[in-house]
C-alpha cells in the first residue's frame, strides 16, 4: 500500500474541469459514480441548485457512465475519469485530491441533497473541536425503504461517519489521517473515524440531522451485495484493529535478547523536542528540505502532552510522516512497537541537517553489519542511528535498571557505551552524494514546476476571495450577524492562504536544492 500511495498519479486522471472561476470555494462536494442512471444527473442537478455560491462539485467516475456523458458535459462541475474502477473509498480520496475547500463533502450518487445542504455542513464545522459530521438519510420515494442508521432522529448528537454518502469533514484533518482505507468497501467511515481521533482524541464527530439527504435504502439482490460487502469491510476491519493492537501493544519478544521484530526496510526517526516546538518544526523543515531517503517517519518527543503539538501532523501532512508523543509518558520499552522501520534515528534539538546522509548512513548500517551509525557535531547531544533490534536491548536492560521514561533511557549511559555498541561516525552536516534512485532529479523538478505553477494560481485566486470577503465585511456593522459570518469565513480563508504560502515557499526552496544537486551531478 505504501508503494501504490507513493506511485499513484492521481493528476494524470483523465479529467475536464469546467468548474466556475470564482475563486477559491469554502467547502467541495465529492461525488463517486459507477453504473449510475438518471439519479445521477438529479442528484448533481439538487447540489447545484443550492443557494450557496462558493462550493465546487467533483464527479469521481469509476466507470460505466458513458451514456451519461453528454449530459454531464453540460454541468459545470470537475469531471475526473479513473482508468479502472477503483471502488468508493479510494475514488473518493481522488475527490478529495483534487478539492480545493477547507470542507470536504461527500454525496451518494443517487440521491438528493435538501435546501440548505451545504450551509449546514458549514455551520456545523464550525463547532470547535469538531472534525465532521454524518448527516440524515429519508426516503426519496414514497415506496422507498430505510433502515434504523439512516434516520438517528431530530437531536444532534455524537457519532461516528457511519454514512459515507452522506457526511461533512475537514480538508486538513481528512488528509492528516491518510483519506479512506482504499481497500474498505463498507465500514470505511468507522476506520477513517478511528484513524482522525488517534491525531487527537479531543476531535468529535456528530449526527447533524439537518445534514439531509433524500436516498432509498437498498432492497432484494442490490441489499444482499451490500450486506456481503459490509460483511468483507468489517471483516477487514476486525483484522486491522487485530493487528494494530499487535503493533502497538506488543512487548519485546524475548526478554533475554530483547530481540524485536520490524519487516519493514526503512528509519524511524525519535525527535527528542524538549518544550520546543519551534525547534522540532526547524528540523523536520530541513528534513524535508535536505533528504531524498525512504520511507522515513518522524516520532518527535515533547515533554509536554502531545494535544498541545499535533499541529505539526497537519503542517506536514503529505510531505513526512509526523507521529506527535509525549515522551514523559513514553517508555522505551512502549515506544520501540510504535516504530515502523527497522532503524531508528535517535536526535535531540537543537540540530540542524546540511546534507542528505541518511541513506549513506543506512547503508553502512546494513552492508557492515554494525549496530550504530553515530553522527557528530558541535550542537548535538545526541544523534545515532541504531538497528532498531539494539534498540530493544537497550531498552530491555533500561528497564531492568529501573529507567522508567524514554528520556532517561536514551540518557542512560549504558545506552551508548562503547562495549555495547560499535561504530562509525559520520558529520551530520558533511556532504554526502546520496542520489534517490526511485525518481530521477529531472523528474522530480518538471513534478515541482507544476505543482508550484498551481498553488501560486490558487493562492492568488484565494487572495482576491479575501479581498472580496473583506470589501463586504466592512460595509457591514461589526456587531452584525453578517459581519460575524463574514469575519469567521475570513479567519478559515486567511489560515489557509498562510499554510498555502508556505508551502509555496518550501516547495520552492525544495525545487532550488534539486537544481543545485541536479547541476552538480552534471558537473
Amino acid at each position: 500500500m505504501a508503494d501504490y500511495r507513493r506511485l499513484i498519479q492521481y493528476q494524470a486522471f483523465r479529467h475536464a474541469d469546467r468548474r466556475p472561476v470564482k475563486g477559491l470555494p469554502t467547502c467541495s462536494v465529492v461525488i463517486v459514480s459507477h453504473v449510475a442512471g438518471e439519479g445521477l444527473l438529479e442528484c448533481l442537478d439538487t447540489i447545484l441548485a443550492q443557494p450557496h455560491s462558493a462550493f465546487e462539485v467533483i464527479l469521481v467516475d469509476n466507470g460505466g457512465n458513458n451514456t451519461l456523458l453528454p449530459a454531464l458535459q453540460s454541468k459545470p462541475i470537475l469531471h475526473v475519469q479513473c482508468p479502472i474502477n477503483l471502488l468508493p473509498s479510494e475514488a473518493r480520496n481522488v475527490g478529495a485530491y483534487f478539492a480545493l475547500g477547507p470542507i470536504l463533502v461527500f454525496v451518494d450518487d443517487d440521491g438528493q441533497v435538501c435546501q440548505g445542504y451545504l450551509r449546514q455542513a458549514e455551520q456545523a464545522l464550525r463547532i470547535p473541536q469538531v472534525i465532521g459530521v454524518r448527516g440524515r438519510i429519508l426516503p426519496l420515494t414514497t415506496s422507498g425503504a430505510s433502515t434504523p442508521h439512516y434516520d438517528q432522529g431530530e437531536e444532534t448528537v455524537p457519532s461516528a461517519f457511519t454514512l459515507e454518502g452522506n457526511m461533512a469533514i475537514r480538508r486538513s484533518v481528512f488528509r492528516a489521517a491518510g483519506g479512506f482505507d482504499p481497500l474498505m468497501f463498507g465500514h470505511e467511515g468507522k476506520e477513517l473515524t478511528e484513524r482522525c481521533q488517534r491525531l487527537d482524541p479531543a476531535f468529535q464527530v456528530l449526527y447533524w440531522p439537518k445534514l439531509l439527504l433524500y436516498h432509498d435504502f437498498a432492497q432484494g439482490a442490490r441489499l444482499q451485495a451490500k450486506r456481503e460487502r459490509q460483511q468483507l469491510g468489517a471483516d477487514y476491519r476486525s483484522y486491522l484493529v487485530k493487528l494494530r493492537s499487535q503493533f502497538f501493544n506488543r512487548l519485546i519478544s524475548d526478554p533475554k535478547t530483547g530481540d524485536h521484530h520490524v519487516s519493514q526496510a526503512g528509519i524511524s526517526v525519535l525527535l527528542r523536542a524538549g518544550n520546543s516546538e519551534r525547534a522540532a518544526k526547524d528540523f523536520l523543515e530541513q528534513l524535508v528540505k535536505v533528504n531524498t531517503y525512504r520511507p522515513i517517519e518522524v516520532l518527535v518527543l515533547f515533554n509536554e502532552p502531545e494535544t498541545k503539538h499535533l499541529n505539526l501532523v497537519r503542517e506536514f501532512s503529505g510531505r513526512l510522516s509526523v507521529i506527535v508523543l509525549a515522551a514523559a509518558s513514553q517508555t522505551l520499552f512502549n515506544v520501540i512497537p510504535k516504530l515502523r522501520y527497522d532503524q531508528a534515528m535517535v536526535v535531540s534539538t537543537p540540530v540542524e541537517i546540511k546534507s542528505d546522509c541518511l541513506g549513506a548512513a543506512s547503508r553502512r548500517l546494513r552492508a557492515e553489519n554494525m549496530r550504530k551509525v553515530e553522527f557528530e557535531a558541535p550542537n548535538l547531544n545526541m544523534a545515532l542511528l541504531v538497528n532498531v533490534q539494539h534498540l530493544s536491548r537497550i531498552a530491555s536492560l533500561s528497564a531492568t535498571a529501573g529507567k522508567s521514561t524514554l528520556i532517561q533511557a536514551l540518557d542512560s549511559p549504558g545506552a551508548v557505551q562503547p562495549k555495547m555498541i560499535s561504530g562509525q561516525k559520520q558529520l551530520i552536516n558533511t556532504s554526502c552524494q546520496v542520489q534517490w534512485d526511485e525518481v530521477p532529479l529531472d523528474t522530480q523538478i518538471t513534478a515541482l514546476k507544476s505543482e508550484l505553477k498551481t498553488l501560486d494560481k490558487q493562492l492568488s485566486d484565494l487572495y482576491q476571495v479575501i479581498e472580496k470577503l473583506d470589501g463586504q465585511y466592512k460595509g457591514f456593522p461589526a456587531d452584525s450577524d453578517e459581519a460575524k459570518s463574514l469575519k469567521q469565513q475570513l479567519n478559515v480563508l486567511v489560515f489557509e492562504s498562510n499554510e498555502m504560502l508556505e508551502t509555496l515557499k518550501q516547495k520552492h526552496d525544495h525545487m532550488e536544492n534539486l537544481r543545485i544537486r541536479r547541476y552538480s551531478i552534471c558537473a
